[in-house]
């Protein structure tokens, strides 16, 4: 899932040039799917239901104290 800063489409010819890789080098693969965030959710949720998929969960370190530098 790409997230693209302003600046690379905020721009009628940076946007032009984003629309021209998404038709003619991602669409091409034929295996890509585009959907609102609502529509992934909602498959997500339903592939970990099924058990068809399971997420990969990092935790990140806790520390109860302040970490002391040198």
């Amino acid at each position: 899932m790409p997230v693209v800063h302003p600046f690379s489409t905020g721009r009628l010819a940076r946007l032009e040039v984003a629309h021209r890789f998404l038709a003619q080098v991602v669409l091409q693969r034929g295996d890509v799917w585009f959907a609102p965030m609502e529509e992934i959710a909602a498959h997500v949720r339903t592939v970990v239901d099924k058990g068809r998929w399971s997420p990969r969960i990092d935790r990140l370190p806790y520390y109860a104290e302040p970490v002391r530098v040198r």
